[in-house]
């Protein structure tokens, strides 16, 4: 697959994927023919979080638009800090609030190679540049961490497996790459609850990557929950305890003992998220929707009203 790296001249994004348009000045291109090292060519794709001035890797494909001319379609990327002072000043001013191109030059050449050890550490000394405040510099700051918390965290989707375009989907939905890391580590399984694109397979391989434990009880519960939703997905409302049981089994596969599958089947009952109703088991809230039509329908013929519904939250038997 060709592969193009260098300098973004210039990025627009459109839509909270990061899907955008831009201008990449190459520093290498490998794998088919494209622009020589130095020239520019028009990038597109996702490339979430990505501002002038940003350092791109990108693999992807070149193609003849018929309405914008020859371009390379991003696969896939990754985006490093700024190499050059164009680039840095380029990315200064995408980044960094009330920084216009005169001020970012200024700032390049006060502290050259130092500048982002002085914006991280010692942001003090961005007052020595005219018009930077006390008050402006806490801000330069603030939003040049926010930026490269941003692309260090899209380093740590990618190390758990994550495509570009997953990584603009997290983006949508948690705003930051940096809050989708912090949402993935608390609960994995919420990639396939909230992200388009991801089931439980794909949720448990980012989980186990993320060094998630197999008996965790996040794992156990998210098994459960998907047990019982791939069943009423195939159109059974239920399921037997122990039917049930292996399901759970065969999701968390033969590094989780049958202990703590019956204690995470345990908890899910006692928390409600699962209803053992006779001999069968429920997700909690097919079984609601069940139980409110049954009420419905007898309700209409003079029987017991839909409020007349009780749960037996008994713990499944494992036969």
């Amino acid at each position: 697959m060709p592969r193009v790296v260098g300098e973004l001249e210039s990025w627009t994004a459109y839509g909270a994927r990061g899907w955008g348009r831009g201008t990449l000045r190459v520093g290498v291109v490998g794998g088919a023919a494209g622009a020589p090292g130095g020239d520019t060519l028009t990038i597109v794709g996702v490339i979430p979080g990505a501002r002038p001035g940003d350092y791109v890797d990108a693999w992807g494909d070149h193609e003849s638009h018929a309405k914008y001319g020859d371009q390379f379609v991003v696969e896939r990327a990754s985006l490093s800090a700024p190499q050059s002072s164009d680039a840095v000043v380029a990315w200064l001013v995408a980044t960094l609030p009330n920084v216009g191109d005169r001020r970012a030059r200024q700032l390049v050449a006060r502290f050259g190679d130092d500048l982002w050890r002085v914006v991280e550490h010692e942001h003090e000394r961005l007052t020595t540049v005219d018009g930077i405040s006390r008050d402006r510099a806490v801000e330069i700051r603030a939003a040049y961490l926010a930026a490269s918390g941003d692309r260090e965290a899209q380093v740590v989707l990618r190390a758990w497996g994550l495509t570009t375009s997953q990584i603009g989907r997290c983006v949508e939905h948690w705003f930051t790459a940096d809050a989708a890391v912090h949402a993935i580590r608390q609960d994995p399984y919420a990639l396939a609850r909230h992200v388009d694109g991801f089931g439980w397979k794909r949720a448990d391989e980012v989980a186990r990557a993320s060094g998630l434990p197999a008996s965790a009880p996040t794992r156990v519960a998210a098994a459960i929950d998907h047990a019982l939703a791939e069943a009423l997905q195939a159109g059974h409302v239920s399921m037997r305890p122990g039917y049930f049981r292996v399901a759970v089994e065969a999701l968390l596969g033969p590094e989780v003992a049958r202990p703590d599958v019956m204690r995470g089947i345990a908890t899910a009952l006692r928390v409600g998220r699962v209803v053992k109703r006779g001999a069968r088991v429920y997700l909690a809230r097919a079984d609601r929707d069940e139980d409110r039509l049954a009420g419905l329908i007898a309700h209409r013929l003079g029987g017991r009203t839909p409020e007349d519904t009780t749960y037996d939250t008994t713990p499944a038997s494992s036969d």
